[in-house]
């Protein structure tokens, strides 16, 4: 096999001599002498391969065919797959030359953009398409997977604008060809780019427009594939039940065809829904289902992912002991295939597990793992700076909780939290010069997160909010919001600072609600509730300071105190700001009363849950119908009706009925404030 690969590089290089060469047939003499039939099968293989302009197509394929057998005689599936596509590809070069170019550019597109090349992958791409378009007038069904590409080339190069032109011109291609199935999948690509630029009416309008295009073409898979990719936009919009809704419609689609993969996939993303609505009993069930449907069909890769969703949906259940084994049994499998990343992949959710349950050393050892599986696999720096934010942020928590248990050193807490600064600064150091935003987000909010332990917090501020801008530019919404979590726990650790800290959570809140994201949104209430407390602890700190100064000054000698004479004159300057606060409330309040507010309350209330709800004083607005999208909009509603107002964006939750609201609301017109 190494021969085989030295005579491959060689081709690559252009050096058609030294691809033949004569090593190639001394190895398969070699192999045939001592019997070795798998040396024997590669190197015919190789020299299948290689050998194209030196021998004729005929030899070529019966080398290939040769191969073939062996491999297959000999139980090497993979091998055996690899000679087959090797002879498939002789064929087609033998029998429409331009066509094979075509394909084996377009293969080379997705290699590149595999391993992160995406402007060379566009280059290459449109280099195919060119010579699609000269052979063919009109598109065939093939030709989209090429547009495919492109968009997709595009997207990960950034340029929204681009991608969308890209996925309409393949619909040109398809609609002047007819071909319905095509225009169908054309408008999933747009939808797509649509979607990842946040235009979700748009995406939804033409992913059903891809319905009725499959229907047209008799397509019912494709309509299956379209239903998913519809449920999935609802899903991020938090309309879960209509998303639910489509994947039962997918379901049945892919039952009819019988197709067991397509109702595999269609479970995983019901599991994701599930998920969404926090319903972790349901989303468990789908995933366990999709597993074994996998099975069923021997896709490894496919179970190896249901297991990964086994895994996330035990792990938000608090079953950490099944979502290690869920993860572990992922691992295995990823292993069996070869598939580094999707190994990867599988020691990062078995690190969840492990910091869930805050064993964070062995989260640092599993971190580590997936780290040199990224490195071994190449080309996979955004994973890499990912996984080595986690580390850092692990070691520290491993540090944190050995300096509260008091089971280590100074000296190696020091160490401990040096090797947690080493890993994030290794993140930067690797994220500045990949030049990708994302990238760059990930790494300073991991050194962000060890600053706010190490301080100094000024700087943790800093980096932290760097972060939140790198996120920001590369639209990705729930680290946006995560970033901004992060720097409200630094504002909360200030004194001074705890109003932006509750304004930065709020945010945070609004935005997990924003992208269905029930444990960011978890962590944002986590986090509003400890912020309140800190800001009530030191409020006590405060006026107890107050009252003993107070006391202490009050310490003097009776005869001084003038006490009787004094009386008077301290009611009246204590009275003195009452009335200016009573007048104050007068001139605010002369346009409106507490009943006209109520009653306004009461209307857009009922705009938002339907008129048909009797809505009581004090009925709690969750209960009658408010949901976490329409609170938002009602909130909305309320400071446009009301113009000046300063309200939470968590306003339904924390004053939940109309009466609350009202009172609320009253306060700040009739108080000044």
């Amino acid at each position: 096999r190494a021969v085989r690969l030295l005579l491959l590089a060689h081709l690559a290089r252009g050096d058609v001599r030294g691809a033949v060469g004569d090593l190639g047939r001394k190895e398969l003499d070699a192999a045939k002498k001592a019997g070795d039939k798998s040396a024997e099968a590669t190197m015919l293989l190789a020299l299948a391969e290689t050998a194209g302009g030196q021998e004729p197509t005929e030899q070529l394929q019966r080398w290939a065919k040769d191969s073939i057998g062996l491999f297959k005689e000999i139980g090497d599936r993979k091998m055996y797959a690899t000679a087959l596509l090797a002879l498939a590809g002789l064929r087609l070069k033998a029998s429409r030359p331009e066509e094979a170019e075509a394909a084996e550019l377009h293969a080379i597109s997705r290699w590149l953009l595999l391993r992160g090349h995406a402007q060379e992958a566009i280059e290459v791409v449109n280099q195919a398409l060119e010579i699609l378009e000269e052979v063919y007038a009109l598109a065939d069904a093939r030709e989209i997977a090429y547009w495919k590409t492109l968009v997709l080339a595009h997207t990960k190069a950034n340029n929204t604008t681009s991608a969308l032109r890209a996925a309409r011109d393949g619909f040109d291609r398809c609609e002047d060809a007819r071909d319905k199935s095509g225009e169908g999948n054309a408008h999933l690509l747009i939808s797509a780019v649509q979607s990842n630029s946040g235009q979700f009416g748009k995406a939804i309008r033409s992913a059903t427009k891809a319905t009725y295009a499959f229907e047209d073409a008799g397509n019912q898979s494709g309509r299956g594939e379209a239903l998913c990719v519809m449920s999935r936009i609802r899903g991020r919009l938090g309309l879960f039940d209509k998303a639910l809704r489509d994947l039962e419609e997918a379901l049945n689609a892919f039952e009819d065809l019988g197709d067991m993969l397509g109702q595999g996939r269609a479970l995983q993303q019901r599991s994701e829904v599930f998920m969404g609505k926090k319903d972790m009993k349901s989303a468990l069930r789908c995933a366990v289902e999709a597993r074994e449907l996998f099975q069923d069909t021997k896709d490894a890769s496919g179970e190896a992912q249901a297991l990964l969703q086994v895994s996330t949906a035990e792990l938000a259940g608090g079953n950490f002991e099944r979502a290690g084994r869920a993860a572990e049994e992922a691992k295995g499998l990823f292993a069996e295939m070869d598939d580094m990343v999707g190994e990867a992949s599988a020691e990062l959710m078995a690190m969840a597990t492990q910091m869930r349950s805050e064993d964070y050393d062995a989260a640092v050892k599993t971190g580590k793992r997936a780290l040199a599986l990224y490195r071994e696999f190449g080309d996979r720096l955004q994973d890499e700076v990912y996984t080595m934010m986690q580390i850092s942020i692990a070691q520290i928590m491993s540090v944190v909780k050995k300096e509260q248990a008091g089971t280590a050193t100074e000296k190696a807490l020091q160490d401990g939290a040096n090797k947690a600064k080493n890993y994030a600064k290794e993140a930067i150091a690797i994220a500045n010069s990949s030049h990708d935003p994302r990238s760059k987000g990930f790494a300073q909010y991991g050194m962000g997160y060890v600053l706010g332990v190490t301080g100094p917090y000024p700087e943790a501020m800093i980096i932290t909010v760097e972060a939140v801008g790198c996120f920001k530019e590369c639209k990705d919404y729930q680290w946006e919001a995560a970033g901004f979590l992060l720097v409200a726990n630094h504002h909360s650790v200030l004194s001074d600072q705890f109003g932006q800290a509750r304004d930065l959570a709020e945010e945070v809140v609004w935005m997990a609600q924003q992208v269905s994201d029930g444990a960011l949104e978890d962590e944002g209430w986590v986090m509003l509730d400890r912020i309140n407390r800190a800001r009530q602890a030191y409020e006590q700190r405060q006026q107890k300071a107050k009252m003993a100064q107070a006391i202490q000054s009050q310490i003097v000698p009776f005869a001084q105190q003038g006490t009787q004479e004094q009386a008077p004159q301290q009611q009246t300057s204590m009275s003195a700001p009452a009335a200016q606060v009573s007048q104050a409330r007068l001139d605010l309040g002369k346009n409106l009363t507490p009943e006209t507010v109520a009653a306004l309350i009461t209307d857009l209330a009922l705009q938002m849950i339907g008129d048909d709800v009797e809505l009581e004083k004090d009925m709690p607005l969750m209960e009658a119908g408010l949901t976490s999208n329409t609170a938002v909009m009602f909130r909305d509603a309320i400071k446009n009706s009301i113009p000046g107002l300063k309200l939470p964006v968590t306003l339904s939750f924390d004053y939940p009925s109309v009466g609350a609201i009202s009172e609320f609301i009253a306060e700040q017109l009739w108080s000044g404030t």
